[in-house]
């Protein structure tokens, strides 16, 4: 879909900066970037690994440990060059971080935890299950959707904390279809705003500072046109793995 609305664009002949000719003369340090390669992929393939029975720990145990680790060699890189007139390495990765975001993703788990409380969430469950115990396509596209919505107002990660109470409150005899197609949907929400996903938020933030213009408008305008078409056949491919398995 976006190659046929996008196709002038993606066919143009597009001619690089010098600068940008050969991309490895841009890299500072080979070692930091192996190094950090490294990291990367340890991170993904211990989180991949949560999944295997026995294995009993937590995301963010993996996801921070191995950020200590990182931090310890970039100590050790500084104290190393600290004769250098090279600016810090602590210094430059403290300076980027995104402080901004975290009062707004703080205050978004803070609602939804306040929320989950009250209970709310599973009052909607239980309204929702009058629905979803119908059948199990009406099921996938009923969390499909509300995945979808509750991704743009809560943004993706806390939407998928908020839909667990709601997925619990069902007596719905087969819930894979509502846990998977919660997925779809809060995956898909960086597709139609910014707002619905934290990758989409930094991405914002990174075009401003390269002083490159994308107004939500804009974006919304596309993400209106591909969300629902994306979301339809997914469910659909969803619904039908799910009637033969």
């Amino acid at each position: 879909m976006l190659y046929l609305m996008y196709k002038k664009q993606i066919t143009k002949e597009v001619i690089l900066k010098e600068e940008l000719a050969s991309p490895m003369t841009l890299i500072n340090s080979k070692l930091d970037m192996w190094v950090g390669v490294i990291f990367l992929a340890a991170t993904v393939l211990f989180m991949a690994f949560t999944s295997i029975p026995g294995f009993n720990v937590e995301l963010w145990v993996i996801a921070g440990v191995l950020a200590s680790i990182l931090l310890v060699y970039n100590i050790i890189i500084d104290i190393i060059h600290c004769k250098s007139p090279e600016p810090s390495k602590l210094k430059e990765i403290f300076s980027s971080l995104p402080y901004s975001i975290i009062p707004f993703l703080l205050s978004l788990f803070i609602l939804v935890s306040t929320l989950t409380d009250t209970g709310l969430f599973e009052v909607i469950g239980r309204n929702i299950a009058r629905l979803t115990n119908i059948s199990t396509p009406i099921a996938i596209c009923v969390f499909g959707v509300i995945a979808t919505i509750f991704g743009n107002l809560l943004n993706s990660i806390p939407a998928s904390v908020a839909l667990v109470p709601i997925i619990n409150s069902l007596n719905h005899p087969k819930l894979l279809g509502p846990i998977y197609s919660s997925i779809i949907g809060s995956n898909l929400t960086a597709l139609f705003t910014p707002l619905g996903s934290l990758a989409g938020i930094m991405w914002i933030g990174l075009l401003r500072g390269n002083h490159v213009k994308l107004g939500f408008a804009e974006f919304m305008k596309i993400g209106f046109i591909v969300t629902p078409i994306t979301l339809a056949l997914t469910l659909t491919v969803l619904m039908i793995e799910l009637l033969l398995w």
